[in-house]
């Protein structure tokens, strides 16, 4: 079981044996309320690494027969967090083994709406993937 902690907000994502996801968070019982909240679970297959950006957003490196990808899926809801489908397209996707990769992190550029994606490896190697903003949507820099 990995743990992936938000990065302001009181909970994380659980990453269960397995393909599963699921958001946990933590809720206050001095008003009497003992009810759990629901388990809302997502199985993302082929995961090797996974980080939350900016508390709304799961990027998750996962790896393929013949490619390795990079796929955002949203984390939705108010009280109760749900993680959405993601879009058929990946953020990034490139020849590439995934099996080396330990961490994920997506870092903001200071002054921009671009992001960079920081990939650890195994033997001591790091990866920037640099995700330039154009419009709404964001594109991988080659």
């Amino acid at each position: 079981m990995k743990i992936v902690p938000y990065n302001s907000y009181q909970g994380c994502i659980i990453h269960a044996p397995g393909s599963t996801f699921f958001p946990a968070q933590i809720r206050s019982t001095q008003r009497g309320n003992y009810i759990p909240l629901p388990r809302f679970e997502k199985i993302i297959a082929d995961t090797v690494a996974a980080c939350v950006f900016g508390d709304h957003s799961l990027i998750v490196v996962e790896k393929g027969y013949w490619h390795t990808r990079i796929r955002e899926y949203r984390i939705a809801g108010g009280g109760n967090h749900v993680i959405e489908d993601t879009a058929k397209k990946p953020l990034t996707e490139w020849r590439f083994s995934a099996d080396r990769i330990t961490q994920v992190r997506v870092v903001p550029v200071p002054d921009t709406n671009d992001l960079v994606i920081i990939l650890c490896m195994l033997e001591n190697k790091v990866i920037f993937i640099p995700i330039v903003a154009r419009g709404v949507q964001m594109q991988v820099q080659r």
